[in-house]
């Protein structure tokens, strides 16, 4: 039997699998609980469907876990969440928090160009 060559495998897909829950599906803290680095578990979710999906999921448990905390400051009555909730995800009812600027550029000309055109025909 012939030497094997490359260092010792650190991680597997099973300890990575292991090591994604209460990360966030964050790849550093997810290295560090396995102690290898961070393009380690990187490759292996390059590599793994299974890697992939999980790192995924724990992501989106951290999204809801931010609407969750969301929803209870708005049952709680808080105004400015309310807000930031309607101008990101009321646009359909007419809530945004941007400015139509086009209108009022296209409106302060017209009305800087109108007391021009007047003080010029005042003059003649």
């Amino acid at each position: 039997m012939g030497k094997k060559r490359g260092a010792p495998e650190k991680a597997s897909v099973k300890k990575i699998l292991n090591a994604i829950p209460g990360t966030g599906g964050l790849i550093s803290a997810i290295a560090l609980k396995l102690k290898v680095h961070y393009h380690t578990v990187l490759n292996y979710e390059k590599k793994y469907e299974s890697v992939r999906q999980a790192i995924e999921e724990e992501k989106e448990k951290i999204l809801d876990k931010c609407e969750s905390n969301l929803y209870i400051r708005i049952q709680e009555g808080d105004e400015d969440t309310s807000k930031w909730v309607l101008a990101r995800k009321g646009k359909q009812r007419g809530y945004s928090e941007k400015i139509d600027t086009d209108q009022k550029i296209e409106g302060e000309l017209k009305t800087v160009l109108e007391v021009r055109y007047e003080k010029e025909d005042a003059r003649n």
